[in-house]
């Protein structure tokens, strides 16, 4: 810390470091591609160094693959990636969202209250998978089970990649099924209903996995 109240600037490693990873889950690098520590040292104005130290925390995070003597390879994504992915959201979130009513502050739900809004009036894919992003993080903070929540940001960067790399189904992030998801699942919350909660959570996650998966199918 820097002094009361305030924290220190980021490092210039990890200012690449969250513009790297901005590439990646926006899809300005593309699954499978090939990138190198020299050219995104110059890309980003700074040494190898910075550059080394954030594709090796990317890697930490399964963004990307070490190639020896090569560089770092972007990790891809099939169908089975997005199936799995899709699989084990459905897994944790409706117990995540249980968990999220039964502890609940009216700190968090005035947290959803404001993401929700924000994604009504989100116009780009950025601000909609944003807002509905930290919609999820919220319930997930608010659950109080650390270890599903790290495991919860990697599937969700998943997620993410998803929506830029697939316009067909950006549609789903503005419409009316989705608001409708996110608002009972808001509203089971506020009532502290556990049951409403996880039901309301299954419901909207196993909505988005048809409409996904049959949006990578091209059905």
């Amino acid at each position: 810390m820097s002094g009361a109240g305030s924290s220190s600037p980021p490092s210039r490693a990890q200012e690449v470091y969250s513009a790297i990873r901005e590439d990646i889950l926006t899809a300005a690098i593309k699954p499978g591609q090939l990138v190198l520590e020299a050219e995104l040292a110059t890309q980003h104005g700074v040494s190898k160094t910075p550059v080394r130290e954030a594709l090796q925390t990317l890697a930490a995070e399964d963004l990307v693959t070490a190639i020896p003597r090569r560089g770092y390879l972007v990790t891809s994504m099939g169908f089975n990636d997005v199936r799995e992915m899709m699989e084990l959201r459905l897994i944790i979130e409706p117990a995540m969202a249980a968990a999220a009513a039964k502890h609940a502050t009216p700190e968090t739900v005035e947290q959803l209250e404001s993401l929700f809004a924000r994604h009504l009036d989100a116009t780009t894919v950025s601000e909609q998978t944003a807002s509905a992003r930290g919609f999820h993080q919220t319930i997930a903070l608010a659950a109080r089970n650390e270890r599903a929540r790290r495991t919860l940001e990697g599937l969700w960067d998943t997620t993410t990649r998803v929506y830029f790399l697939m316009p067909s189904i950006e549609r789903h992030l503005s419409s009316e099924a989705e608001f409708t998801a996110h608002r009972a699942i808001l509203e089971a919350i506020a009532a502290a209903d556990e049951k409403a909660a996880r039901i309301a959570m299954h419901d909207h996650l196993n909505a988005s996995n048809r409409d996904v998966l049959a949006a990578f199918l091209g059905e």
